[in-house]
């Protein structure tokens, strides 16, 4: 019994986790319910470690409740899986503190006449996307990147500030 009540105890000093925590519970039946948290873990009866969870009255077991995300839910981390690289990438950036430039950064110094060359090369390449039956998106990031420079090509020649409007910056379409 004191086993029992020791274990109960690790089990609640363990959970690190805020009231609204995202969980799947597995009830008696094997079913799996995607629900949140609604009290901190305590210890039942001196042997159990249990805890409050959304649309299960009582306590429920924390043997049987995992984290999890709640099915639909924009933070759900499965629907941003494919970001984690990126994310990585961004992570040791900063961590290293380099300053790393991106293909489009190299025109910043450019003068306007360069930066109208350049838009229009982007042009020629959105032209090709949509000849060539390329998506929506690659269209979008190729016309988005003419776009950026020609907003820079503007503020060289006029001397007034010009900001970009669409995002795409940094030659997205380039291979």
């Amino acid at each position: 019994m004191e086993a029992q009540k020791k274990k109960a105890e690790e089990e609640v000093a363990a959970w690190k986790h805020p009231i609204g925590t995202q969980v799947v519970v597995t009830r008696d039946n094997g079913e799996e319910v995607r629900t949140k948290t609604r009290s901190e873990p305590w210890v039942l009866g001196g042997h159990s470690a249990v805890i409050m969870v959304e649309g299960i009255s009582g306590g429920y077991s924390l043997e049987r409740v995992r984290l999890g995300p709640v099915s639909g839910d924009a933070r759900d981390p499965m629907k941003w899986q494919h970001l984690q690289p990126f994310v990585d990438h961004m992570q040791a950036r900063l961590d290293a503190k380099v300053a790393e430039r991106g293909p489009g950064e190299t025109w910043m110094q450019a003068g306007g006449v360069e930066l109208i060359h350049q838009a229009g090369r982007k042009l020629d390449k959105a032209f090709d996307f949509v000849s060539h039956g390329a998506d929506e998106a690659v269209v979008g990031a190729a016309l988005a990147d003419a776009a950026n420079y020609v907003a820079m090509a503007y503020q060289r020649l006029s001397c007034k500030m010009a900001t970009p409007r669409v995002p795409g910056a940094g030659g997205r379409t380039d291979p």
